[in-house]
């Protein structure tokens, strides 16, 4: 498993991807480390993670980013 270095208050769990065990993390709460760690607005934090962490592939043991939203709004 790989982790995101600096982000483990974001750690939700472990899930099972194609037989591989990944670490998964709230998107949301990276978002928020990030904007307090390097006093990022709001737009600039979403998209430094967006290019630069849940964007990021080393390969099939990379980590996932959740991102919580209702089950009636992701319909």
């Amino acid at each position: 498993m790989l982790f995101a270095e600096g982000y483990d208050d974001a750690i939700l769990g472990v899930v099972e991807i194609h037989g591989v065990l990944v670490v998964a993390y709230d998107a949301h709460q990276v978002v928020r480390t990030l904007r307090t760690r390097h006093a990022m607005s709001l737009e600039d934090a979403e998209e430094f993670f967006a290019y630069n962490i849940a964007g990021s592939y080393i390969g099939e043991c990379s980590p996932v980013f959740v991102q919580r939203i209702p089950l009636h709004k992701a319909k």
